[in-house]
């Protein structure tokens, strides 16, 4: 769920809400490329049932990763 907030600038800013209520428990990895936390960006159905894709975000270098875990 996202929120969009007008500002005066041409694009607004959306400000998003946690993807899942247990998505401040999951493990977020340290980025591959330069070694900073990662922050999770999404959660998705994965083409394995009773698996989902995790996406992480780096806010140093914007490097992305993805990580497929199994439903709990």
């Amino acid at each position: 769920m996202f929120t969009a907030i007008l500002t005066q600038d041409p694009i607004p800013m959306i400000l998003y809400q946690p993807a899942i209520r247990h998505s401040a428990s999951i493990k977020r990895p340290t980025c591959s490329k330069c070694g900073s936390a990662t922050e999770l960006f999404g959660i998705e159905v994965a083409d394995r049932p009773g698996y989902e894709l995790l996406t992480f975000v780096c806010p140093e270098c914007e490097h992305i990763e993805t990580a497929v875990r199994k439903v709990a």
